[in-house]
């Protein structure tokens, strides 16, 4: 009976492993993007969709910047200048909601060419975009309930130290929020640079 029990258990483990993985890949292996026509679910949130595309531009930049042989099709400055100005409105202390984060999402992909679409759907089956910290699962209800209170009026484009609720939450969580916002930061910067027709600050060592 024990023995039985341990199979039940491993296979349920696995199971819950193997079925989310099967539910969002794509045949190729990559992972599936709203840029790509089928219908499809996808269960990340509208903002955490958001945060990915600018970290997946900031990327695609700095490949473009690098003398690789498959060269990505760098934003433009006019483009460059696009995307800053949609987001402007949003690097003020207010709150984003998921309907906000849907509309700026989609505001930033129409600037996008369809190469350009397809170079950043080809990024978010990489490593950088996969998930990282601990599962919510391991926080107590008292702490899982103010992150979730936090993430519904997180808004990624301000610092999140300013924002209500941050000191409430875990301090690998504040962390994790704080390292995001400087790496969005530091893409904007790079992108309001080139907006100016100004070359990239040299990356220090």
């Amino acid at each position: 009976m024990n023995a039985m029990r341990k199979t039940l258990v491993a296979v349920g483990l696995t199971v819950g492993i193997i079925v989310p993985v099967s539910v969002l890949s794509k045949p190729d292996g990559g992972y599936r993007w709203p840029f790509v026509r089928e219908k499809q679910s996808f269960p990340r949130s509208a903002k955490t969709r958001l945060s990915w595309l600018i970290g997946a531009v900031g990327i695609l930049e700095k490949m473009s910047a690098e003398n690789s042989r498959d060269k990505p099709v760098p934003l433009s400055n006019q483009q460059a200048q696009r995307l800053c100005e949609a987001v402007k409105p949003w690097q003020t202390k207010r709150p984003l909601v998921e309907e906000d984060a849907r509309e700026l999402f989609d505001k930033i992909s129409k600037i996008l060419t369809p190469q350009q679409q397809l170079e950043i759907e080809k990024l978010m089956g990489s490593g950088p975009f996969r998930g990282s910290g601990r599962p919510d699962l391991f926080f107590t209800e008292a702490q899982r309930h103010k992150m979730e209170a936090f993430r519904e009026i997180y808004n990624p484009f301000y610092p999140p130290q300013g924002q209500k609720g941050y000191y409430d939450l875990p301090v690998e969580t504040r962390q994790r929020y704080a390292d995001r916002y400087t790496s969005r930061h530091t893409v904007f910067t790079a992108l309001a640079r080139k907006a100016k027709g100004l070359k990239a600050e040299p990356r220090t060592p």
